[in-house]
């Protein structure tokens, strides 16, 4: 059983400093700081099908029961929204197209463990930071019934939840990583380089 990895790039970390200005890795600078709402990932880029990428009908997501304890205690996670982003990836790939007759089998995708783990307990800009991490078992059932493949897989993002409760998807980033990560133990695309989590300085 093979293991895939995914880290997300990480981004400059800014902490509040008094009322006269805001501090970005240690610099003080004047004024009012600039809106933190997080960017969104980027749709994926449509690729040429891979040679050994399977062509599926359907994908289907469960979640073991450990599982949903955890995702009941984030009431923003929205399942359908990570089920949506993994087919809205596979479709890219060209890997998932339920009206050709020549797509087989059902991509058939276990969570089985979700957390989130604030890196602090300030709040920067209205937001409180964190990261998440995904993981599940991704297995291919073919048409007659056989597994082929059974992979796990883990992906893990920053995560920048609204204190008021205002942001429509602060997991986005999360299904994003967890959709690539699929794709890559399908295509056996290298997983990407690790990268710092909030608050640590990209290395040189």
């Amino acid at each position: 059983m093979r293991t895939l990895t995914l880290f997300p790039v990480a981004a400059a970390l800014m902490t509040l400093s008094g009322c006269a200005g805001w501090v970005v890795f240690g610099h003080t600078i004047e004024g009012k700081p600039p809106a933190a709402a997080p960017a969104a990932a980027e749709p994926a880029p449509t690729s040429p099908p891979s040679p050994d990428a399977p062509l599926l009908k359907a994908v289907t997501v469960t979640f073991t029961p450990a599982a949903q304890r955890q995702i009941a205690a984030e009431p923003q996670f929205q399942q359908a929204t990570l089920l949506m982003a993994i087919e809205t990836e596979l479709r890219a790939h060209k890997i998932l197209a339920a009206n050709d007759p020549h797509a087989r089998g059902t991509l058939e995708i276990s969570i089985d463990d979700f957390a989130t783990h604030p890196t602090s307990n300030a709040v920067v800009f209205g937001y409180i930071l964190g990261t998440g991490t995904l993981t599940g078992n991704v297995d291919i059932r073919a048409a007659d019934g056989k597994q082929p493949q059974d992979t796990h897989i883990t992906a893990e993002s920053r995560v920048a939840k609204s204190v008021n409760g205002g942001q429509g998807n602060p997991f986005e980033p999360l299904y994003r990583r967890f959709a690539a990560a699929t794709v890559g133990s399908l295509t056996g695309a290298t997983a990407q380089p690790n990268e710092p989590h909030w608050g640590q300085d990209r290395p040189p």
